[in-house]
C-alpha cells in the first residue's frame, strides 16, 4: 500500500504544471523559500517587528508586528543600592528602564561576607586617623563574627567644607574641611576662581550725557581694573547744554522792524537761551556817534545825517531806539538827534530831502538838538516819541511843508527852545503837553497856525 501511494504521488508531481510566480495566476506558482526572521524586539513602550524574505524572489517580503511587551520588554539599567547587603542579610537595589524612567524594578543583592559592622570590645585600643589600633572586634550583625589583632588606622574623612577665603575674579579661594573622626583635624583646598566675584569701585562718568545724547558711566573692579569693567547708560540730560558764546540771528532786524537773536546749544541749534531783541537798524545812511550821558562814558548814541560817506538818508526816515556798532557790541540807546556841532551850517538833518520822520515804538530819544531839521522843506509830518524831553533852538525852522506835529501819549516834553518852529508856514495846529516851557518866537511866521493848545 505504501509503495502504491508513493508511485501515485510521484506521477501527480510529474504531470502537474510548473509555475514560476506565486502571485500572478498567469505564471506558474512556486513554494517560498523563506529566510530566517529578522527580528526587532518589542519594548515596554513600542511594538517590534519581524521580517523575512523569499530566497527565490527578494521582492516577496513578509512582515509581522510584535505587540508591546509590557512584561519582559524592559531594559533596566542604572542600578542604585537601596539597602546594602551585610555579612548576614541580602541587600536590595533598584533599576530604571531606559525606555521609560517611570518603569522601575528591584532585585536582591547577595550577602557580602565581608560587610561587617565591627564594634570594639572594651579591652581593644581604638585606631585613630593616623595610628593603628589593636584588640578584639565583634560584628554587630552576628556576634559569632569576631576578629582580633591590628585594627587599621582610619585615615582622615574631611567633610563639612566651609569657605574661609572667598575666591575673586582673579584669585582662588580657600575652604576648610573637618575630619569626621577627629574635629581637631582640618584640611584646606582651593576654591576655583569665580569670574563674577568682582569688587566694584563704583560708577564714574566717562562720557557725559548731553541734552541730545545718552552718556556712559564706567565701573572698574579693584582686583583687575584694566580688564574687568562694566558700563551703563546715562539718560539724556535735558539741561546738559553746551552753549555757544555768541548770539545768532533767528529773525533778522530790518531798517524799521526788530528781529530776534539767541544763544544756541552746540549739540542742537533748536535749544536756545537768552533770547533778545535785535533792534531795527534805522534808515540806511544814518550816522551814529557815541556820547556820554548821566555822568557815564560812551553810554549812548546820537544820530544824524552828517557823514555822507556811508550814503545819505533821504525820504522817509526811521530812527531806531538802540544802536550797536557791530554784532559783538552791546546795544546802547539812541538819545539825541544831533551831529555834535548843532550850528546853522552844521547840524543833524538840516537842508536834506527828508519827507517824514518815524521813531521806533520803544524810542529812547530825549533831545532834538539845535537846527536838527532846519530847512527840511520836504518834511510834511512828524510824530515825536513819548521819551522826548526837549526840542532845541530852531530845530524845525523853515520846514515850510510841515503840516502836523504829533506828540505820543504819555510824553515827557518839558522844553521847546526859541524859534523851534519858526517859518513853518504850512503848520495848522499843534497840541503840547502841559507844563512845557516854550521859548521866544517859537511859532514866528507860522502863518497857517490857527491854534496852539
Amino acid at each position: 500500500m505504501k509503495a502504491n501511494a508513493f508511485i501515485c504521488g510521484l506521477i501527480a508531481v510529474l504531470i502537474a504544471p510548473v509555475f514560476t510566480s506565486c502571485e500572478d495566476p498567469t505564471e506558474p506558482a512556486h513554494v517560498h523559500e523563506w529566510s530566517e526572521w529578522d527580528v526587532t524586539p518589542a519594548t515596554c513602550v513600542e511594538t517590534g517587528s519581524k521580517t523575512r524574505t523569499c530566497a527565490l524572489d527578494v521582492t516577496h517580503i513578509e512582515t509581522e508586528v510584535i505587540p508591546i511587551d509590557s512584561l519582559n520588554g524592559h531594559d533596566y539599567q542604572n542600578w542604585t543600592t537601596i539597602t546594602a547587603p551585610t555579612c548576614t542579610t541580602t541587600g536590595e537595589e533598584t533599576g530604571t528602564c531606559t525606555h521609560d524612567n517611570s518603569h522601575t524594578t528591584t532585585r536582591t543583592v547577595a550577602i557580602d561576607p565581608d560587610a561587617h559592622n565591627w564594634q570594639l570590645l572594651p579591652t581593644a585600643i581604638a585606631p585613630t586617623c593616623t595610628e593603628d589600633g589593636n584588640g578584639d572586634q565583634i560584628c554587630s550583625y552576628n556576634e559569632a563574627h569576631i576578629q582580633s589583632g591590628v585594627i587599621p588606622k582610619l585615615g582622615h574623612d574631611y567633610q563639612n567644607w566651609i569657605e574661609t577665603t572667598a575666591p575673586t575674579c582673579t584669585t582662588e579661594g580657600i575652604e576648610t574641611g573637618t575630619c569626621t573622626h577627629d574635629a581637631t583635624h582640618t584640611d584646606t583646598r582651593a576654591v576655583a576662581i569665580n569670574p563674577e566675584a568682582h569688587d566694584w569701585n563704583g560708577y564714574t562718568v566717562t562720557t557725559p550725557a548731553t541734552c541730545t545724547a545718552t552718556g556712559i558711566e564706567t565701573d572698574t573692579c579693584s582686583y583687575n581694573p584694566s580688564q574687568h569693567t562694566r558700563t551703563q547708560i546715562i539718560a539724556i540730560n535735558t539741561n546738559a547744554h553746551d552753549w555757544n558764546t555768541t548770539y545768532i540771528t533767528i529773525t533778522a532786524a530790518t531798517a524799521t522792524t526788530n528781529g530776534t537773536e539767541v544763544i544756541t546749544c552746540k549739540h542742537t541749534s533748536s535749544h536756545t537761551k537768552d533770547s533778545r531783541t535785535q533792534y531795527a537798524t534805522g534808515t540806511a545812511g544814518l550816522d551814529f556817534d557815541l556820547i556820554s550821558i548821566n555822568d557815564d562814558t560812551d553810554n549812548a548814541y546820537r544820530v544824524s545825517n552828517n557823514d555822507t560817506s556811508n550814503g545819505t538818508a533821504t525820504g522817509a526816515i526811521f530812527i531806531p531806539a538802540y544802536h550797536r556798532s557791530n554784532a559783538n557790541n552791546s546795544y546802547l540807546p539812541v538819545t539825541e538827534i544831533s551831529d555834535g556841532t548843532n550850528s546853522y551850517n552844521s547840524n543833524a538833518f538840516g537842508s536834506t530831502a527828508v519827507i517824514s520822520v518815524t521813531f521806533a515804538e520803544e524810542s529812547q530819544l530825549t533831545t532834538i538838538s539845535d537846527h536838527a531839521f532846519r530847512y527840511c522843506e520836504n518834511l510834511t509830518n512828524i510824530t515825536l516819541p513819548a521819551s522826548l524831553t526837549s526840542i532845541g533852538f530852531s530845530a524845525f525852522t523853515n520846514c515850510s511843508n510841515l503840516t502836523s506835529v504829533t506828540f505820543s501819549e504819555g510824553n515827557q516834553l518839558t522844553t521847546i527852545d526859541e524859534n523851534a518852529f519858526m517859518n513853518c508856514t504850512s503848520l495848522t495846529s499843534i497840541t503840547f503837553p502841559t507844563d512845557v516851557s516854550i521859548g521866544l518866537q517859537t511859532f514866528m511866521n507860522c502863518t497857517s497856525l490857527a491854534s496852539v493848545l
